[in-house]
């Protein structure tokens, strides 16, 4: 087969994994690869003897050995007996290894692997069946493009992708030109550059365009299971500015300019939807990508040039990345093409207390890294060479009411949580007690006097509660210009996170169930409801304990301000009465014990506004678990159990299951099991 045959290859891919099978796919179309994917050999074989392939990738961890058998068949075939192979194999499959390696011994690959992985062993295996078989150097940087063999099919391919883009501005190139000679100039990007598409790649993404002014990149879930695609995008922000520190140290050490100054880098990151396209652009393929979240990410360098931040993620890349970074002040995006404002979050660093084995060193000088960049992030454009060291000595001055801090006799705010319209969230410490506090405040100039009145009234009623399951209020005051709450900081994550991460023993479940439960109990004791409940309205304790956190009081005074026959809730429905409320607020645990027993098909979202036949329709609980269906009926309010809209509903059913489920709901935790998931 020539090599001009090889542009627009065509890629069979058999894997059972619809992610990794996605990945595979994603990172060979960039390439230019013409690929079809499935999870069975059987229409891998129908597809192979339609029309043979120009390469096949097959995973050996099919079930009933259908891996070995298909690999059997293509050999068997005299128009596919010299088909190029490349086999993935799971990471201590020794037995799989060998088999197929007794096949063929150079098209073993292990699994989890990583692009350069991927695409450096079919390159291999692709160029060596067409004779190019002496490779001087073995990496992807050595073999020869498909767009430099012949040229690609013509055509466009787009698909529409849940992934994380990052987008890196380069803040003071014009400062950098004015400083430096071109061939300087040219070293130092071109270095910088090298190095940050490297710290993209180590993290399973692509840079999608790069020119001297930044780049965009790419995450999405792949094989890297232990990390999504919001974590690998922040990592790489995070190392991009190490790059550009280090790069700088490189260059004052090696350049013959007497100053090189600091490279200035802003790094924006979200999530959401994401357009791929794949077009022929002059005889080779250009990958890009488009939409609102490629557009949110390009505007979030912008926006924390502004506030002074060297990276900003939005706040669902932020809460999908989860605690392994360290997060500073908030803020929000005004989205103003689509009508919606976004929170955003400043990345500070790595979090020390998720540092696996010989990380501490690197998220050491990555954090020096951020702050040295944060106080060029604070200038107003380029910086200049010859105040350099003035600016990095006094600073930007803050702009006049940016981030002010109320003063609160025997707190000190730390820093702001959350801006809503009405109420502003810090964290504070309480210093005679040395206590960390989340204080909620309103401004008593800036919102209605009677609703700050209602505000505050919720919370002295709260503060009457003891309740283990329920976060303690520990002051309700005012100042001359605020009103405040000061209420219980819980640091051990969110009931959402728990969901996530998935794998909670079904003991663990029925006891968080239980909690909440109790927790409920005695809100509505007070006469008192959510209305519009969710998991992340629970955290944990550090012990473990399940604690509502977030009561809805902002929705429900707002609407008790509202003329009679006007009363909305925040989504726009009708606000229930307290009965109706209550039985709210059980339906939404019993969606949330749902998501802990993952008894709905993937891809289904249920809500409190889903109508019961439509949940009972949906609802799939294996065998093993159907003993939970009755407590699951009361809450959700299907079948022929009584709708639960107390506590006592709910723990008569769970203690009948101790005997199938056992679990103890006065513990924090369940015996033999991590307290938390």
């Amino acid at each position: 087969m020539s090599q001009q045959a090889k542009a627009g290859a065509k890629v069979v891919v058999v894997e059972p994994d619809p992610q990794l099978r996605e990945w595979l796919k994603l990172h060979l179309l960039t390439e230019g690869f013409i690929v079809q994917a499935t999870p069975d050999t059987e229409r891998a074989l129908e597809a192979v003897r339609r029309e043979p392939p120009d390469f096949v990738i097959l995973a050996t961890d099919l079930p009933g050995g259908a891996s070995f058998a298909f690999a059997a068949a293509l050999r068997s075939s005299p128009r596919t007996t010299n088909l190029p192979l490349l086999f993935l194999v799971p990471a201590g499959d020794t037995v799989g290894s060998a088999q197929a390696m007794s096949i063929d011994p150079d098209a073993v690959l292990p699994k989890p692997l990583t692009r350069n992985m991927l695409l450096e062993a079919v390159n291999i295996r692709l160029y060596d069946s067409i004779g190019v078989t002496q490779l001087a150097v073995r990496t992807p940087n050595a073999m020869p493009r498909l767009s430099e063999v012949a040229e690609p099919a013509k055509g466009l391919l787009i698909e529409s992708k849940e992934a994380t883009v990052l987008q890196v501005v380069l803040r003071n190139l014009v400062t950098l030109a004015r400083s430096l000679r071109g061939r300087t100039l040219e070293a130092i990007l071109q270095r910088f550059f090298s190095e940050s598409r490297e710290v993209v790649a180590r993290n399973g993404g692509w840079v999608v365009r790069m020119d001297a002014t930044g780049f965009s990149a790419l995450f999405e879930d792949g094989p890297n299971v232990d990390r999504n695609h919001c974590t690998r995008g922040i990592e790489s922000a995070l190392g991009t500015l190490l790059s550009a520190r280090r790069v700088r140290q490189w260059a004052s050490a090696n350049l013959t300019d007497v100053f090189v100054p600091p490279l200035s880098i802003g790094c924006g990151v979200h999530t959401g939807t994401v357009i791929v396209s794949r077009i022929s652009v002059n005889g080779s393929f250009a990958p890009s990508i488009a939409g609102q979240t490629v557009e949110l990410a390009q505007r979030l360098d912008g926006r924390t040039k502004g506030l002074g931040w060297s990276v900003a993620a939005s706040g669902g890349a932020a809460m999908l990345a989860g605690a392994r970074f360290l997060y500073g002040r908030q803020a929000s995006m005004t989205d103003t093409d689509h009508g919606t404002t976004i929170p955003i979050v400043e990345v500070l660093g790595f979090n020390p207390g998720m540092a696996k084995p010989g990380e501490l060193g690197i998220m050491t000088e990555t954090r020096e890294a951020v702050l040295a960049n944060t106080v060029l992030a604070r200038l107003a454009g380029d910086v200049d060479p010859s105040a350099t060291d003035k600016t990095v000595l006094f600073g930007a001055q803050r702009a006049i009411g940016e981030d002010r801090l109320p003063n609160l006799k025997d707190r000190r705010i730390a820093r702001r949580l959350a801006q809503g319209s009405h109420v502003t969230t810090y964290v504070a410490v309480h210093v005679p007690r040395d206590r960390e506090e989340v204080v909620k405040t309103v401004s008593l100039s800036e919102v209605p006097m009677e609703f700050a009145n209602r505000y505050l009234e919720q919370y002295a009623r709260l503060a009457e509660l003891d309740q283990r399951n329920v976060a303690s209020v520990f002051d309700v005051g005012r100042t001359d210009t605020i009103g405040y709450v000061a209420l219980e900081w819980l640091p051990g994550g969110t009931l959402t996170e728990a969901i996530r991460r998935r794998g909670i023993p079904i003991g663990l479940a029925l006891n968080h169930v239980a909690q909440m439960s109790l927790a409920l109990d005695a809100f509505h004791a007070l006469g008192m409801f959510h209305g519009a409940l969710g998991p992340e309205h629970f955290r944990f304790r550090d012990s473990g304990v399940v604690v509502m956190a977030d009561f809805n009081i902002t929705a429900r005074v707002l609407a008790s301000l509202m003329p009679p026959g006007a009363q909305h809730a925040g989504d726009g429905a009708p606000l229930p009465d307290s009965a109706e409320g209550r039985r709210l607020d059980f339906k939404a645990l019993g969606l949330m014990l749902c998501a802990l027993l993952d008894a709905v098909p993937a891809g289904t979202q249920l809500t409190l506004a889903t109508p019961a036949l439509q949940i009972e329709k949906l609802l799939r609980l294996p065998i093993e678990l159907s003993p939970l269906r009755p407590c699951l009926d009361g809450l959700l309010g299907i079948g022929s159990t009584t709708p639960f809209d107390r506590a006592e509903g709910v723990l008569v059913e769970l203690l009948a299951l101790r005997e199938v489920f056992p679990f103890d709901m006065r513990s924090e935790g369940v015996e033999g099991t991590s307290t938390l998931p």
